[in-house]
């Protein structure tokens, strides 16, 4: 057996020490992390499972909605296509088109502005697509949600030239002078009306969920760290 080195190693045992401290902490903050997002993924699977057609989204919901929170039921009110906007193009059914958000002017007075659907490029423009806009009292079915915020580094919106890429509903009615709009945005899965040639995408919405494997990446590498500071000064 080889004796232990006469000098101790201060410096790499100090060192080591507070990377592996570092590490834990990191895969300590994952384990949390995974508790609070399986939370999240657990009210956003109870609500996709209640019915819209029997829950009423009062105004306190929209208000009180949070950002990776879902809200699903109906709401009754008058569309806006004066105001309406499109986003994207966006790639879908074998084509590019635009997702159409149209403000909903709801009985309390609230506005919310509202996923349509989607259409193809060539029928983006209301003229191309008037059976769309259908006017009058209706009842929507769907989910509210606050939406994704884009990437820094994604491309922006352009609203003085109508150009938008994500939907901000707030920035929406700043621009388009649209009194008391809430934040989330409605994505509509059914109404009481037929609104033909609008394509309603599925919304079931998912937060991705690897903390898992992050905390276990994490502590792994703490475990190594610890395992090669070993080898070096202290296996025989």
């Amino acid at each position: 057996m080889r004796p232990l080195k006469s000098r101790f190693p201060w410096f790499a045992t100090i060192c080591t020490v507070i990377a592996i401290a570092v590490l834990c902490g990191l895969g300590t903050w994952q384990v949390k992390r995974l508790i609070w997002k399986q939370a999240l993924l657990d009210n956003i699977q109870s609500e996709y499972e209640k019915d819209t057609r029997i829950t009423r989204l009062d105004l306190r919901d929209l208000v009180s909605l949070k950002e990776n929170r879902v809200k699903k039921g109906f709401i009754d009110g008058r569309f806006d296509y004066t105001k309406e906007i499109h986003v994207g193009p966006r790639q879908f059914d074998g084509g590019f088109g635009y997702d159409i958000y149209t403000p909903f002017t709801m009985n309390n007075g609230a506005n919310i502005l509202v996923n349509r659907g989607w259409v193809r490029t060539q029928k983006v423009l209301q003229s191309k697509r008037l059976e769309t806009l259908v006017k009058g009292q209706m009842r929507l079915y769907g989910v509210a949600r606050i939406p994704d915020k884009p990437w820094a580094i994604a491309a922006q919106n352009a609203p003085v030239k109508d150009l938008w890429i994500h939907a901000d509903p707030l920035q929406v009615a700043k621009v388009k002078g649209i009194p008391n709009m809430v934040a989330p945005v409605f994505y509509m899965q059914d109404s009481s009306v037929n609104i033909p040639t609008l394509v309603q995408r599925s919304d079931d919405w998912k937060i991705a969920n690897n903390h898992l494997q992050y905390s276990i990446f994490w502590f792994a590498m703490a475990g190594i760290l610890g395992l090669i500071y070993w080898i070096r000064f202290w296996r025989d």
